[in-house]
Parts: C-alpha cells; structure tokens; sequence
C-alpha cells in the first residue's frame, strides 16, 4: 500500500512540480550568468605566414591572461591554454611588432574581458629555404680489439631541412644521438633519431636514420693535410676559405702507405644557392677499403658569385 501511495503523490499535481522544476534552473541560470568570476590562463600564440616565407625563433610563444565576465563563460577556461593567431600578410617580411587583443583569437566572446599582461609580440619573418643536410652518426664506446668500426653508414644519408633562411643556412651537418658500440662484434643497422641539441626550429623530412655499423680488423690510420676542396651543383663561379681541409683516413697496411691526396675528393655542394656567402658542410670520398676517419674543419666559408665558369 506504501508504494502505490509515494507514487501517487509523485505524479499528482506533475505540471505544477515541472513548472516549477524549470522556473528553479532558468533562476539559477540567470543567477550563474550574472555572477562576475574572474580567472587566469594562457594565451598560445601561434604565426602564419605566406608561403615562401618562414618565421625565425619559431619557438611557443605563450602570455599570461586574466579573464573578467559571466560565470558560466568563464568558468570553463580557468588554467586552459587559448590561442591567438597572428597572421601576417603576403609579402611582408622583417622584424614586425604586433600588440595581443581579442581579436586575434577566433570566436571570441565580447562579453568576457581579457586582460593580456605583456600583450606585445615581436615576430622575425624571413624567406622560407630548404636544403640537403649531410648526416653524421655519433659513435661512443670502444669495440673488443683488434677489431674497429670500419664505417657508420647513415641512411638517408642526407635530409632536407626546411625553415627561416638564415637559420637553415648556419646548419651544416645533422648528428645523430650517440650510438653505443661497446662490445659490438659483428656488423650490424641500428635506428637512431637525430639529435635536437643546438638545432634551430626547423623542419626535418625524417627525423630517423637507418646507420649500417661495419666491425673489421684495426687498419693504421695516416693524416692528408690541406685537400683542397671543390665546388659542385652550381654553374657560377666560386671560392673556398680555407680551400683544403685536414682528412684522417684507415686502410689496411699494404693500402695505406699507397693513399695520397689526389685519391680523396673533398666537395662542398651549392646546388640552388643564389650568390652570396655561405657556411657549408664538407663531404669526402675514398677509394673502396680505405675509410675517412675524420674532416677537419667540417665546414669551410663558401662564397658564391654572380659570374658563370667558362665551358
């Protein structure tokens, strides 16, 4: 009898209880709405530019907000990140200024006030370049003797980088995290990411290498000062400071004493380089069996000028 009773109370009067449950919520809505709450959070900032250009020192950028309005608007993004965009128009370039406001970040809501502590940001825009990056596997440890890693093969063994054109024409050569060979016996591929240490902000068309590890028998080592150093992919005319380099080379006894500089072909490579001076990275050739230890320096200063070789 109890049942039926608490349900029939339940259901009596139904459309005054309901009109009352929803005068209740639309009350308390309107009470939260008119609550002002204020709160802090982050602005993300992010820069988009035309193609063909890139933004240097493209790290995060990110400011300190405070956000003044109705509780149910703002109560939702206490301690959340929002996102700015600045976008700057085709063909402006240089060292640009622009000061942080609402209407840098999409769909915003005029009834919250922004407060933007620090709102100035200074953005450094520059042609966008891509190149070829040699890549150089970072060797650690000693294997058992009389064995030696005869060569660290990375593949690909260069990797187009992409980015603000002075900071992708200070890149010289990609490295590797350390690769670890103590004990090794046996040839062998491992993976290796690239390391990020001192790299700008820039876009990698791999970020790992395959690096082909080969062990064999210690061979004696002989030092090939000045090698002089040739520019190729380019049909100007060009020179080289310094123009030959220091190369350490390895080769069993009966080949070593045989190698001499006219054997090992130092290049630097200007292929889509426009004139001007550049800092490159040095490659170098061996004969087969006779392996380059080390280049020294491993990048040379290239100048590159407005003048054709003659056929």
């Amino acid at each position: 009898m109890t049942k039926p009773r608490l349900l029939k109370r339940l259901v009596s009067n139904f459309g005054y209880k309901l009109t009352a449950l929803v005068l209740a919520t639309l009350v308390w809505y309107i009470v939260q709405g008119e609550e002002v709450l204020e709160v802090n959070a982050k602005l993300d900032v992010r820069v988009d530019v035309a193609s063909g250009f890139a933004v240097r020192d493209a790290g995060v950028m990110s400011r300190d907000i405070t956000l003044r309005g109705p509780r149910v608007l703002v109560g939702t993004l206490q301690g959340k990140s929002l996102q700015a965009i600045i976008r700057v128009p085709s063909g402006k370039s240089g060292n640009l200024r622009y000061r942080l406001d609402k209407e840098f970040i999409p769909g915003w809501d005029n009834r919250v006030r922004l407060t933007i502590h620090d709102p100035y940001v200074n953005v450094a825009v520059e042609e966008r370049l891509t190149k070829k990056i040699p890549v150089r596997p970072v060797v650690v440890g000693d294997v058992p003797p009389p064995l030696m890693i005869d060569e660290a093969k990375p593949s690909p063994a260069e990797i187009e980088i992409t980015g603000a054109k002075s900071e992708v024409s200070h890149v010289t050569e990609l490295l590797t995290d350390p690769i670890d060979v103590n004990g090794l016996k046996d040839s062998k591929s491992v993976t290796s990411t690239l390391a990020h240490t001192n790299l700008p902000d820039v876009e990698l068309s791999a970020r790992e290498v395959t690096v082909a590890l080969r062990v064999g028998p210690k061979k004696e080592s002989k030092t090939l000062s000045v090698v002089p150093v040739a520019i190729i992919d380019t049909d100007k005319v060009g020179s080289v400071r310094p123009a030959g380099v220091t190369v350490i080379v390895s080769a069993p006894d009966d080949v070593i004493k045989h190698i001499s500089h006219k054997d090992i072909h130092v290049t630097v490579t200007a292929k889509d380089l426009a004139p001007g001076r550049y800092n490159l990275g040095v490659l170098a050739t061996s004969p087969e069996g006779v392996i380059i230890q080390d280049i020294s320096p491993k990048t040379v200063a290239v100048e590159i000028y407005n003048q054709k070789k003659l056929k």
